[in-house]
């Protein structure tokens, strides 16, 4: 009877062992085809705004409504990253494009000397606060989830946050 229950439990464990295994390589093999994903996806964008740059003089028809969009879109960008700058009392530095405090006369990322800006105009060329809640009552775009990751993601010229 104990060996019937021996040759059981070694049965068992050798199943468990191979399932266990299978489960890992699973798991192993999902997060590799994740990540073969990500970079494709990646070489894509970076494949797509290459091609967008290079075809800013002589854009083919069947692309001119993305094109637009694609410029309408880092319009509102940039004027979402100068309003956050005024929220956050920053200016860019003109040398390297770090934000910078308003009262800084040196940038802490590259050294350059930009001088203190006085209270009144904070935030050079980014819209007064007036401006920017003109209209509070309007209706606020939500954000995809790409969108917020790619705002909150350092580019790879300027410092994180």
């Amino acid at each position: 009877m104990f060996e019937n229950l021996s040759k059981m439990l070694t049965d068992f464990g050798t199943v468990a062992a191979k399932q266990t295994k299978n489960i890992g390589d699973r798991v192993s093999l999902t997060a590799k085809i994740e990540a073969a994903k990500r970079e494709l996806t990646g070489i894509y964008a970076q494949l797509g705004q290459q091609v967008y740059q290079n075809q800013q003089t002589d854009i083919p028809e069947e692309y001119t409504e993305m094109f637009e969009k694609i410029a309408r879109l880092e319009q509102t960008l940039e004027d979402y990253q100068a309003q956050r700058q005024v929220l956050r009392n920053v200016r860019p530095c003109p040398d390297c494009g770090a934000d910078v405090p308003n009262e800084a006369e040196f940038c802490s990322h590259c050294g350059c000397h930009i001088g203190a800006v006085a209270d009144e105009d904070s935030a050079e060329g980014a819209p007064a606060e007036d401006d920017i809640f003109e209209n509070e009552d309007a209706p606020v775009k939500e954000a995809t989830a790409e969108e917020a990751l790619a705002e909150e993601a350092p580019a790879e010229d300027t410092p994180a946050e």
